[in-house]
């Protein structure tokens, strides 16, 4: 390799940094992440809990992950159908670049997983098996919904059936099969991830625009607007309902507010999120209680399901934002609230429905807890969850007339890494001491929250208009 192609490639890598605000965020998501992985490696050498062994294999690899996505973005960017035909060499090394990106990450996992429970050869495959998971979902998105909804069945497969699958096969042996027949597909989806030119290509990188558009807050380039795909027609089912509901005459006006702000100020999508991970949650649970086996306790099934509450008020916040035109058209009309009861409609209609969405959530994992355990009840672990997903609440109480539409696009993905860290660190705790008093910790961030949202409710009720108001709201 000569000088002028090393030279190629670094500038290739580089465009990663280019990008300033993500890159800042990405360095501080490292920093936490290496942090988190120093207290766990101390946690290591005492040697009392495996479940140790397992965070610290992930958390160093899911940060080389996030790295390894965040070229492929850039790579999918710099490979626009345009440039994929007319540029030499530019779709080639992008594909190699982003083969030895994620052979790097493979290789650090099965070394660490070495290190930690003596299989690096089941650690090699595990990390190929999920690269090839990462590529094909970054190319296909309807597969991350899938991943998300078969996670139960995973889990308990890891439980139930790998540990004596591992300790009766012959590891060198399954490893080389599994890579022979994982390698073509990674080599697969990355030609699909990085087509050159054609009509496919320019739908894949609409489509991709329009998703990163999304994630940055900004509407969309009209070349990226595409009809929703089925998946996106069935999470609005319920919207569609309330908003032919709602166009008749005569409707009241927070709920004609509620469609100025966005489909994603329904909450409709939430609930039936909520519904079709329930039963898919609940399957895996129902076999063994029929196949006589014992029940596997999976407490971070419930907690994502608690979590869809805090992930309404992320994509509520941004979905404002995004249709203050709409906004300033409503409230320009002869049927808009008068500008002095706009704060009070708005928050009250966001409350309402957001603490529709954390009910439902409430439920669903109180559904799971009581399947697992046989009878009715809802484990201490997530009911402090709960209480403490009422805090994001407050963020719905904002002033949206002068916010700006959300920029960035790692500022969400920094406060998903900070909510499942919490979540690991409840599971730590809940494993360190199982007398843990959590239903008392819990009441005190619920009787928290109140008291914050109430305040940040009076706050306001002293503002004016919050929304983008037209003439006659102002």
């Amino acid at each position: 390799m000569n000088a002028a192609v090393r030279r190629g490639y670094v500038q290739l890598l580089a465009q990663v940094l280019n990008d300033v605000a993500s890159y800042r965020s990405m360095k501080r998501m490292s920093l936490a992440l290496l942090g988190t992985e120093g207290f766990l490696l101390i946690m290591h050498n005492t040697n009392r809990f495996g479940l140790y062994k397992v965070l610290m294999v992930c958390v160093l690899w899911g940060m080389c992950q996030m790295w390894c996505g965040a070229f492929v973005r850039s790579a999918v960017k710099q490979n626009r159908p345009e440039l994929s035909c007319l540029v030499p060499h530019l779709r080639q090394r992008l594909i190699w670049l982003t083969a030895a990106l994620y052979a790097a990450n493979t290789l650090v996992f099965a070394l660490i997983a070495h290190c930690a429970f003596g299989h690096g050869g089941y650690g090699l495959l595990a990390a190929t098996l999920i690269t090839t998971v990462a590529i094909l979902t970054q190319r296909f998105n309807m597969l991350a919904w899938g991943m998300a909804l078969l996670i139960p069945f995973g889990v308990q497969f890891a439980f139930n059936t790998l540990q004596g699958l591992i300790e009766v096969l012959y590891e060198p042996l399954v490893t080389v099969a599994g890579m022979l027949l994982l390698l073509p597909l990674i080599g697969w989806g990355l030609v699909q991830l990085l087509p050159q030119g054609g009509d496919r290509h320019w739908a894949w990188y609409h489509h991709f625009s329009k998703c990163q558009a999304a994630l940055h807050g900004n509407a969309p380039p009209a070349s990226a607007v595409q009809l929703p795909t089925r998946w996106q027609q069935l999470l609005r089912t319920f919207y569609g309902v309330a908003l032919r509901r709602d166009s008749r005459a005569g409707t009241r006006p927070e709920r004609v507010m509620m469609h100025v702000l966005g489909p994603a100020a329904h909450g409709g999508g939430n609930l039936i999120f909520l519904l079709l991970a329930t039963v898919l949650a609940l399957l895996p649970v129902l076999y063994t209680m029929i196949d006589g086996g014992n029940k596997v306790v999976l407490p971070w099934t419930g907690m994502i399901m608690l979590g869809v509450a805090g992930m309404y008020v992320t994509s509520v916040a941004d979905s404002i934002t995004r249709h203050g035109a709409e906004q300033r058209l409503y409230l320009m009309t002869p049927g808009a609230p008068a500008g002095a009861r706009i704060n009070r409609l708005l928050g009250q209609m966001l409350l309402r429905r957001f603490l529709g969405v954390w009910l439902a959530s409430v439920v669903c994992a109180a559904c799971l807890d009581s399947f697992m355990l046989g009878h009715l009840a809802l484990r201490g672990i997530n009911f402090t969850i709960a209480m403490a997903i009422l805090w994001s609440a407050t963020s719905l109480l904002d002033n949206y007339a002068v916010k700006r539409p959300h920029t960035g696009g790692l500022n969400r993905s920094l406060l998903l890494m900070l909510i499942v860290l919490g979540f690991l660190v409840a599971l730590v705790l809940n494993r360190i001491q199982s007398t843990f008093p959590w239903y008392q910790t819990g009441c005190l961030l619920g009787i928290g929250a109140v008291v914050r949202v109430t305040l940040a409710w009076r706050k306001l009720m002293a503002l004016p208009p919050v929304l983008p108001a037209g003439r006659l709201a102002a």
